[in-house]
């Protein structure tokens, strides 16, 4: 191979006070092939927005007519447990995201920011050409022949005009040159959450199926309802935790807790029925974390399962050796020594830690945030 080399970002810049010089573009104009790598970082982010990396990547995508990107997204088996979506979720994951790259909202006039009146307003268009929109999905039509030949076409035809002829277009295309593919259309949003919420699975191909493509003739589009597998218990507790940071239904740790009781991890409700110096096991939802200046280093843990809270003290020692457990768990787990305080008259329970285990895996992509002190 016979291979050169230019600057393009952020490196150009220092280099060149451009992003991209007008010989390096030329020189990608003349090959076959362009490598790219990563353009900016954190220390160009006060530059002018004319001069800022980015625009390097945004000149050669124009000036090379590079318009159809695309981004494949595939879960091999081996790796589906390392996703923050669930592995029944993810796992088999292949599909290929075709995006429209020239034209769009980046490269739209007029834009910029503009005074009018006592005040800035800044302005970007949503522009497309039939010509623009037929190209691509043409590109998608074409790949999904060499697959499974499905093409899901995704928009905001509710709102916008820029969609309503995108999703015309398309449809056209599909109509007149790829009858053999199946197409659907979606609005982007709701594309996306299907997306994260079914993954691979049978219903999102149940979904996009049930969208028949049609072509639109005003705003707002009506499209058909889409009945969907109600989520189970666990699910409504995970959707809850994600939007609001709580949920009215089953205390997680209650869906956990066969799994939790193998491990012989006892509930707070057990807890407090155990004897002074008894060696337990216990878990729970971090909902606090305290690390007062004055306690020379000593950690003090709130755990919350479905039967009450248990405060856990953690010796300096141990939060240096298990720092990570100590500070990032959501789910954790102690071993230690339970210990009960009746002489000052009224009756105080702790567990001091002798071990600490993550076991935040077992919530998948439950979101419990705790509220740090310091």
């Amino acid at each position: 191979f016979d291979v050169s080399e230019g600057l393009v970002g952020g490196c150009s810049y220092d280099a060149h006070g451009t992003p991209l010089t007008d010989e390096t573009m030329a020189r990608a104009q003349e090959v076959d092939a362009v490598l790219l790598g990563a353009v900016g970082g954190p220390k160009y982010d006060k530059l002018d927005f004319s001069v800022k990396p980015e625009r390097g990547l945004l000149r050669l995508r124009k000036e090379m007519d590079l318009f159809s990107n695309l981004r494949p997204a595939q879960c091999f088996d081996a790796l589906a447990d390392f996703s923050s979506l669930k592995k029944e979720v993810v796992a088999g994951l292949d599909i290929v995201i075709v995006r429209e790259l020239t034209s769009g909202v980046y490269f739209g006039e007029p834009r910029g920011i503009f005074v009018e009146g006592n005040e800035r307003v800044g302005i970007n268009t949503q522009r497309y050409t039939e010509s623009e929109i037929a190209r691509v999905a043409r590109s998608a039509f074409e790949l999904a022949r060499k697959r499974n030949n499905k093409v899901c076409s995704m928009e905001k035809a509710n709102v916008m005009e820029s969609g309503i002829l995108w999703r015309e277009v398309v449809q056209e295309i599909h109509d007149k040159e790829y009858p053999d593919v199946e197409l659907s259309h979606m609005y982007a949003d709701a594309g996306a959450m299907q997306l994260c919420q079914f993954g691979a699975r049978d219903e999102l191909a149940q979904a996009l199926r049930a969208l028949e493509g049609r072509s639109l003739q005003g705003v707002p589009v009506q499209e058909p309802r889409l009945l969907l597998p109600a989520a189970d218990e666990g699910q409504e507790v995970l959707l809850d935790y994600a939007s609001t940071g709580l949920t009215l239904r089953s205390h997680p740790l209650s869906l956990l807790r066969s799994s939790l009781s193998k491990m012989k991890l006892m509930t707070a409700a057990e807890l407090h029925g155990q004897p002074d110096g008894r060696l337990v096991r216990a878990c729970g939802l971090v909902t606090m974390r305290q690390q007062p200046g004055t306690a020379k280093g000593v950690m003090f843990v709130t755990l919350e399962d479905e039967t009450g809270c248990v405060n856990v003290i953690v010796w300096k020692s141990l939060r240096e050796r298990q720092r990570t457990a100590a500070v990032q768990s959501r789910l954790l787990a102690v071993h230690g020594v339970w210990q009960r305080d009746t002489e000052s008259g009224c009756e105080v329970h702790h567990l001091i830690a002798g071990h600490l285990r993550d076991l935040t895996p077992l919530l998948g992509g439950l979101s419990s945030p705790s509220r740090e002190f310091h």
